[in-house]
């Protein structure tokens, strides 16, 4: 189907590759979410993530393959970034917050600024072109998001995988306390 591009949306073209970055529409959430299940198993219940979308409707990206033409292929990828208020800042700043923990309330609504982002997670299918165009729409995003800001930047690796790309993305323990996967939040020097 070809359609308008959302005002949002962020083309890259990898060779004769087209991949069109956009927020998920809420109707889309299903489909979106059914991708990322088949990648990482379970994930945040479609309920919660039509209630995010609702608040906030730029917390999660798709990546999608398409054509020259515009035609949408499939998902190559999505990701999902949560701008945080003043209040979770401080408490992903001192590791005294998880992801799981994030309420509706933490999260700035629209286009407000964020005093930090959470990064929730980064997906792809193994396909190389894939990997790289939705880790680059991911930096395109972040960037966008911040706006020439200095805005710390949080996640928390859950797989070996996880943790290789936080790591390759510049984000480093916030505290130096040894800690095993999933324990530990990781912050990325603000860009």
């Amino acid at each position: 189907m070809s359609v308008a591009p959302h005002p949002r949306s962020y083309r890259k073209v990898f060779r004769d590759l087209v991949y069109v970055t956009e927020p998920v529409p809420r109707r889309h959430l299903p489909d979106v979410r059914e991708f990322i299940v088949s990648i990482v198993g379970e994930v945040t219940p479609l309920e919660t993530m039509q209630a995010l979308s609702d608040h906030n409707q730029s917390w999660l990206h798709a990546v999608r393959l398409g054509e020259q033409s515009g035609e949408y292929r499939e998902y190559a990828g999505a990701f999902s970034i949560l701008p945080l208020g003043r209040e979770a800042s401080q408490r992903f700043a001192c590791n005294a917050m998880t992801g799981s923990q994030i309420a509706l309330e933490h999260v700035v609504q629209g286009d407000e600024a964020p005093s930090s982002i959470y990064l929730g997670s980064i997906v792809s299918n193994k396909n190389l072109f894939n990997r790289a165009a939705t880790l680059d729409a991911f930096n395109h995003v972040m960037g966008r998001m911040v706006q020439g800001r200095r805005v710390p930047m949080y996640t928390r690796p859950v797989s070996e995988d996880g943790l290789r790309t936080a790591l390759k993305l510049g984000y480093q323990p916030t505290q130096n306390v040894p800690h095993g996967l999933s324990e530990m939040i990781y912050c990325r020097p603000a860009i």
